[in-house]
């Protein structure tokens, strides 16, 4: 699932009801490895949290925690559907200047991502150019 939509001047943003639905009352978004920001379901972020507080080493431990809490922020949808994206997640994200954001469901019930359209259009293309997913879609028969 994908569904393109306006980011406001108050950094508001429509979030599809379809994923307001498997992602819970409230949900967290966190900025992604990439260039975008990751949603996570209550039980997603609680995964992560356990993750980070299973590790070994307690100094990496708490400079994850450190990263995490600063490059996160926890939502909850108005009676619109609307949720409000602070302005670093949206730098991060490149949605400062572009308003055009790309929300996409990562086939998994507890996470979803959102893009600025050109970063969504350039990471789709470098999937087109990628021959091993390539190959592994034709496998699928898809």
């Amino acid at each position: 699932m994908k569904s393109q939509h306006t980011i406001d001047d108050a950094g508001r943003l429509s979030f599809p009801a379809k994923l307001r639905e498997a992602l819970g009352k409230s949900f967290h978004i966190i900025q992604s490895s990439e260039e975008c920001l990751l949603v996570l379901s209550e039980a997603g972020w609680q995964e992560i949290i356990d993750r980070i507080n299973s590790e070994n080493t307690p100094d990496v431990a708490k400079k994850l925690k450190r990263t995490i809490d600063a490059t996160s922020q926890e939502v909850e949808p108005d009676s619109q559907g609307r949720i409000v994206i602070n302005q670093d997640l949206r730098r991060h994200a490149g949605l400062i200047d572009e308003r055009q954001a790309m929300i996409t469901g990562l086939m998994e019930k507890d996470k979803a991502e959102i893009w600025s359209v050109s970063h969504w259009e350039k990471k789709t293309q470098e999937i087109k150019e990628d021959a091993e997913v390539q190959g592994k879609l034709a496998s699928f028969g898809i």
